[in-house]
């Protein structure tokens, strides 16, 4: 038997259906130049970034598109990353688990990198792609009831969040993101779409690149 909603929480699902319509991710590797920033920072620190947090209000996407990217970069070597997707709709979770989605959410072309974990279906004319287990069981979802604290067995080693903190005024959105940074391990990284972060959390390394700069974590 379900608990009765309370006006807290019926306020946290209603956020996170409005931050998805202000913020939709329809696709695969949605923001480009985010994963390019990404993709710089691997070439310079990937070694070091193994355990991998989004946080998101869309089904998988933006985690998988993380994960790809992350097999990508380990291609010559056995993968050695897991990314957990915290996701704010409750009913996207059981989407994002099956890793199957539209053949219209790949980009167009498809890079040659991801292809070897794309499945297309056998039909070719049902248009549906799913993401093969060698990446499926490196993502795991879970839903979070955001902006309630983050809680995690471990810190994490990078926090990917795109079109979340930027959808508020200055002051909410960068006292969100500090919040949230205390799941990130001191001299760990944050990768979101605000241009310019002003937090003794932080420092910026690159346009859309920051680094903890604290060691507060958990609590």
């Amino acid at each position: 038997m379900h608990p009765e909603p309370t006006f807290h929480s019926l306020i946290r699902e209603e956020l996170a259906h409005i931050v998805r319509a202000l913020s939709p991710v329809e696709t695969f590797f949605h923001n480009p130049e985010l994963f390019a920033a990404f993709e710089t920072l691997l070439a310079h620190r990937g070694l070091s970034i193994r355990r991998i947090a989004v946080l998101g209000s869309d089904p998988g996407l933006d985690a998988y598109s993380v994960a790809l990217t992350l097999a990508a970069f380990w291609r010559h070597t056995p993968p050695s990353f897991h990314v957990l997707g915290l996701l704010l709709v409750d009913e996207d979770v059981a989407v994002a688990r099956r890793g199957v989605y539209p053949a219209g959410t790949l980009p167009h072309p498809v890079p040659q990198n991801i292809l070897p974990w794309i499945a297309r279906h056998r039909n070719p004319h049902i248009p549906l792609v799913r993401l093969r287990p060698e990446i499926r069981w490196r993502v795991r979802f879970r839903h979070l009831p955001w902006p309630c604290a983050i809680r995690l067995r471990e810190p994490v080693d990078l926090l990917w969040c795109r079109g979340l903190f930027s959808l508020f005024v200055p002051p909410l959105g960068l006292r969100l993101l500090e919040e949230t940074t205390r799941i990130v391990r001191p001299g760990g990284f944050v990768i979101t779409d605000i241009d310019e972060v002003a937090s003794p959390a932080v420092r910026s390394i690159h346009k859309w690149v920051y680094q903890k700069t604290t060691s507060r974590s958990f609590p």
